[in-house]
């Protein structure tokens, strides 16, 4: 949890308009890196490093992925971001943390990393088109169901009433 603040403070404090509540889903991995050896290709863990992927929460309209990408790639050139990480990490008591530094971040749009099962496929986009076609065919033969057999009906002959005096 603590670690998660760390990482909540430190990106929040680089990035102007974004509240540490505005760094969400915080994920930290152990990097995995290809290694070949004997014509084999396998997955190894990086010592030392590791992967953070965080969410970032924008209510400001003005702060786009290519200003908030732009300002974390300064952070972490400059090496601000290492700076305010090892602060927070005193701050909230996790020493392991001390000597972190970050690397150029890899930013990413949501709208972009949207999982392929929300979107719409060409199936399912046909199956509207029907769906709103058949519904439209029912809808247009009701009515002229309806309007013929209101003129089809006989007409309604009066019936005399006998009214008895008492």
């Amino acid at each position: 949890m603590a670690s998660n603040l760390t990482i909540q403070h430190t990106v929040s404090d680089s990035l102007d308009g974004v509240p540490p509540e505005g760094v969400t889903n915080i994920v930290v991995e152990d990097t995995v890196v290809k290694v070949r050896s004997n014509n084999r290709v396998t997955n190894a863990v990086a010592a030392g490093s590791v992967t953070v992927a965080y969410t970032l929460k924008v209510y400001d309209a003005a702060l786009t992925v290519a200003k908030l990408r732009n300002k974390l790639v300064q952070s972490t050139s400059d090496g601000t971001m290492d700076t305010k990480f090892r602060h927070y990490a005193v701050m909230f008591n996790v020493t392991s943390l001390n000597n972190g530094s970050f690397a150029e971040p890899l930013v990413t749009s949501a709208a972009a990393q949207r999982d392929s099962s929300e979107r719409l496929t060409g199936a399912m986009i046909a199956l509207v088109v029907v769906g709103v076609l058949v519904g439209l065919a029912l809808l247009v033969g009701g009515l002229l169901f309806v309007y013929y057999r209101q003129d089809s009906a006989p007409a309604a002959v009066p019936h005399p009433v006998e009214l008895q005096q008492v």
